[in-house]
């Protein structure tokens, strides 16, 4: 979890920074970007990862964060964010 002084939501701006990420992790490089504090990330081939961003997701908006953003996991696909719908996302529930 990457946490930037209530901006970290922005950092989904920031080309360079996820284009060196993206081969730390197993697949796809996958976000949660549950509140614009948090940023939330794992690889698309790593089902206990998906798991743990969205129990991450789950309790920041069970815990009522006062600046909420989304529920739904982003997947980096050639430069471009897109909402994250693979079915391994779903596995571990």
């Amino acid at each position: 979890m990457l946490q930037f002084d209530g901006v970290a939501s922005t950092l989904l701006l920031a080309e360079p920074f996820w284009a060196g990420l993206e081969r730390a992790v197993p697949g796809e490089l996958v976000v949660g970007v549950p509140a614009r504090d948090a940023v939330i990330v794992t690889g698309s081939q790593s089902p206990p990862g998906l798991a743990k961003v969205r129990r991450a997701i789950d309790r920041i908006f069970f815990a009522g964060d006062p600046h909420l953003l989304s529920r739904k996991l982003l997947v980096r696909r050639r430069g471009v964010w897109e909402v994250f719908t693979s079915n391994l996302a779903h596995a571990a529930f």
